[in-house]
């Protein structure tokens, strides 16, 4: 779930969506990969900003299907993370956690999305 910011924010970019876009948090399959929603259940349609607030994982993974580039792998790519395998490895799995990824690192692309999308360094401080 913690990546999910980030695949609606690239599909923000892209065109693809604007917060009050329905989506459908339904039993889908893509291709061989059937995501479920934590809770098992299925809210139906949804606002994508619901379904972010919400966390559902159905439609988080419908939409980062429709990404062009850069997709979450790539952006994950940019942002540092160091420990991802090749992209055919995940597939749309790693919308739902399925690489590793640093608190460090995680850190990194959350400062990211909060500077308007441009990246700094991580700094360490001292308390005073």
């Amino acid at each position: 779930s913690t990546l999910k910011p980030f695949i609606y924010a690239l599909a923000l970019d892209q065109g693809l969506l604007h917060p009050k876009t329905m989506l459908k948090d339904a039993p889908t399959s893509f291709g061989p990969y059937t995501p479920e929603n934590f809770d098992h259940r299925f809210a139906g349609p949804l606002p994508a900003q619901e379904a972010l607030i919400r966390s559902r994982n159905v439609p988080a993974v419908a939409v980062a299907a429709k990404l062009s580039k850069p997709g979450l792998y790539d952006f994950m790519r940019l942002a540092g993370v160091q420990k991802l395998q090749g992209e055919s490895h995940y597939g749309l799995a790693l919308v739902l956690g399925g690489g590793e990824v640093t608190p460090e690192e995680l850190a990194g692309m959350y400062a990211t999305l909060a500077n308007g999308g441009i990246s700094q360094p991580i700094r360490y401080t001292q308390p005073a």
